[in-house]
Parts: C-alpha cells; structure tokens; sequence
C-alpha cells in the first residue's frame, strides 16, 4: 500500500500523484482499495486544427467532438468566433450527441468588424452508451462569421475553439 488515509478529507491530490499508484481511505467501519485511476476522473480534450468558416445561416457547424465511454461526465465548451463585416448577428452554441441538444447559449454580435468573442457552454450529462459529443455553432448572418482555432491576430493563443469532457463517476 502506497498511502493510506483515516479520513477522504485528508486527502491530497498532490500527494497521491507523488509516486502512490494505490491509496487506502478508512471511512466509518469500511476500507476501500483504490487504484488512483478509480479517483482522479478521466479528463479528455478536443480543439480545432483549422478555422471553420460559417457561409450559410442557419447551419450548424461542427466543432471538436469527442467519443465518450459510460459515466457521467461535465461537458466543458468554448467557442471563439470573429466577425468580418459590420453586420450584427447573433451566435449560438451547442453541446450535441448527434440526436439531441445537451446544452445551448446565443451571443449577439454587434455590428462592429473584425471583434472576436468567446462563447461557453457546459452541462453534466450520464452517458450508458458510447456516445460522440460535439461542439456546434450557427449564425443567423454568415459568410463572414468564423469558428476560430486560435485567439488572436497573430494565432498565438491555440485551443481558442476546445471541448473538454472530465469523467465524474464510470
């Protein structure tokens, strides 16, 4: 046994990585062994490789997606989008499993040109099945609307567009 603890409070998540690939937690009258993978949640993570230009209004766009195992997961998105032209538009996000919505927010975009901004969206899901998750997004003005890969003029700041998924319980 690498670690052992009276108490889950005590806890440590820097200790338990510190070398330990098992833990003891005696809690009340029960003992659990535990592999650290049975604690420390399964965490994944997408982004784009390219800017996804949004030419036609209405249409959902796709973004990362990641293929999820059987839990429950918190679904973390972040769209970064930049409008070309002066028009106002109106953005939306989405969380999709290719059936249904999960999670959705808007954003209006006033009519200033070249403004990037940034879009979240999160939400707890169960997954029973293997299940694909994507990030989408829309706009009622498109064709000079873009899904960004990177923040910024010169592209220094990757992961602008990313979904992440971190696995609470299997």
């Amino acid at each position: 046994m690498d670690k052992e603890y009276a108490n889950p409070a005590d806890f440590s998540s820097a200790e338990a990585l510190d070398g330990a690939e098992t833990i003891l937690v005696r809690q009340a009258a029960v003992t659990r062994v535990a592999a650290l993978g049975d604690i420390f949640p399964a965490a994944l993570s997408a982004n784009l490789a390219a800017d996804v230009a949004l030419v036609s209004s209405g249409v959902w766009y796709d973004g990362p997606s990641l293929l999820l195992g059987p839990g429950v997961w918190l679904l973390i998105g972040r769209v970064n989008h930049s409008r070309s032209t002066t028009t106002a538009a109106t953005v939306a996000v989405r969380l999709f499993d290719g059936a249904a919505s999960l999670a959705g927010t808007t954003q209006y975009h006033p009519s200033i040109a070249t403004v990037s901004m940034t879009i979240p969206v999160t939400t707890l899901i169960t997954v029973t099945t293997t299940t694909t998750v994507t990030l989408q997004a829309v706009t009622n003005y498109g064709a000079s609307t873009t899904f960004m890969k990177a923040v910024g003029v010169y592209g220094a700041a990757p992961k602008a567009t990313e979904l992440v998924a971190v696995r609470l319980s299997p």
